[in-house]
């Protein structure tokens, strides 16, 4: 039975490996297909194939979770339905991006708009600006900087719903979209300077340590590894060999780093002691679960057993989820009956009494709303992100950051819910609108300095008196 497992997954890596090396020579920068198609890589068939290969997985004992969910064996038939789903989910998504993707190469061609590196610096101070009123925010309702130390990130999130309700989680929306825009606006900035290499170091490793400051302050990896991602994107579009290998043979050091802070962020006062008993911990196989911890693989651990569970014993939502996206900002006062968003509505039926949130890759949400119609929905959300970029493509020289906003935001939706980061993107578009953070960062190719960035290329256009990009 396992041989059959292999097959499925030798056929899949091959069709998405071909799919993804398609567009990624067919694409100019940071597209939306892209950033779904990585976002699918990275959360969902990586953690898989890892499972496959190890014939099954499970939650090691430091996790303290006894519901029959912590564990998935693919050496029998128990799990061929679910792998199954999800082999055809994602087949299915190859097949629609080799039907209706048309790379964007071409078109950025016809219509070249350069990119002010100067207006891009402009919008990832003002992001930052607010991501540090973000952090202050934080520690001042929190009661202060020891109290912000020594509680747990999500204990403390939990805590500030229940005492300020809908005002702090309208806020908590509005940071967390401000944080897209500066990933996005980051990976955008990172791109010119590697296309063009000349990479204002300076610059770049202030973006940095704002990443690594939110990772520590608020115990959230997600944006870092989003702008890690993306960077990988761009050296295998710009075929930065040298940058590559670098990337690959520190991926080991961060691998551990990200799995390690996983298990010590809940209390930034006591890291030594933390680190001490994450080593004394049963983690098992301390690599496996390394792998697993740093691709989210408890999300696709979890989507099995809800492709399993669901229209058995639990009954479909019937898009119940993804009818937040209508619903999400009306406040719980005006609405009481809005439904929970996904992962809370999984985290009350597969750790119930837990206050924590599950999430369960996007074919696993799709699956316990539309059960076995996600093997045709899927493919169509896939075509529609395929269609949507080629339209963004031909509307480039309009829309700077949009491209990019849009990868990081399907990277996301891929591993978490379509909905909710559909909200995301919304308020991400009115922080843009409201603060103008687009502004100055197209300029005219025949205004441009002698040496222009460009999202396509770069080119040598008249000499200018003065230097503004």
């Amino acid at each position: 039975m396992r041989f059959v497992y292999l097959f499925l997954l030798g056929i899949l890596l091959i069709s998405y490996g071909c799919t993804f090396r398609r567009v990624i020579r067919s694409s100019e920068g940071l597209t939306p297909l892209l950033g779904w198609l990585a976002g699918l890589g990275y959360f969902l068939l990586s953690p898989l194939a890892l499972i496959t290969v190890l014939g099954g997985y499970a939650l090691p004992p430091a996790y303290d979770v006894g519901q029959d969910w912590h564990a998935v064996t693919l050496t029998n038939a128990r799990f061929l339905v679910p792998f199954l789903v999800v082999w055809l989910c994602l087949m299915g998504a190859c097949l629609a991006v080799q039907l209706f993707h048309v790379g964007g190469r071409q078109e950025a061609r016809d219509t070249p708009a350069a990119v002010s590196r100067q207006g891009l610096e402009r919008a990832i101070l003002i992001t930052m600006g607010l991501t540090v009123v973000n952090w202050t925010l934080l520690v001042w309702l929190v009661g202060g900087i020891e109290e912000f130390l020594i509680s747990h990130w999500q204990q403390r999130g939990e805590d500030l719903v229940a005492r300020l309700g809908d005002s702090y989680v309208l806020a908590d929306h509005l940071f967390r979209a401000n944080q897209v825009v500066f990933t996005a606006a980051a990976a955008l900035y990172t791109g010119l300077g590697l296309k063009n290499r000349d990479t204002n170091w300076k610059f770049t490793s202030l973006i940095i340590l704002f990443f690594l400051l939110e990772v520590v302050l608020t115990g959230n990896r997600i944006y870092f590894a989003i702008y890690l991602i993306a960077f990988f994107i761009l050296c295998l579009q710009l075929r930065r060999k040298k940058t590559i290998i670098v990337m690959l043979a520190a991926s080991p050091v961060l691998i551990l780093v990200f799995s390690a802070w996983s298990s010590v962020r809940h209390n930034l006062t006591e890291i030594p002691d933390s680190v001490a008993d994450y080593n004394e911990a049963d983690f098992g196989n301390r690599t496996t679960e390394a792998l697993i911890n740093v691709t989210e693989g408890i999300n696709s651990l979890l989507m099995l057993h809800i492709i399993n569970d669901f229209g058995n014993r639990q009954d479909y939502l019937y898009g119940l989820t993804y009818s937040r996206a209508a619903t999400s900002l009306i406040p719980r006062r005006f609405y009481p009956q809005k439904p929970e968003n996904f992962t809370l509505m999984m985290a009350n039926l597969y750790l119930p009494g837990e206050q924590t949130s599950l999430n369960a890759t996007a074919v696993g949400e799709m699956y316990a709303n539309f059960g076995p119609f996600s093997l045709l929905l899927f493919p169509l959300l896939t075509a529609g992100i395929a269609l949507l970029t080629q339209r963004i493509a031909r509307a480039g020289q309009n829309h700077a950051i949009l491209p990019v906003l849009l990868f990081v935001t399907l990277v996301w939706a891929a591993r978490s819910t379509v909905e909710d980061n559909f909200v995301c993107f919304l308020l991400a578009m009115f922080l843009i609108f409201v603060l103008r953070l687009d502004k100055g960062l197209r300029r005219a190719p025949e205004r441009c300095p002698a040496k222009a960035y460009f999202l396509g290329s770069a080119t040598t256009v008249q000499e200018s008196p003065q230097r503004t990009g």
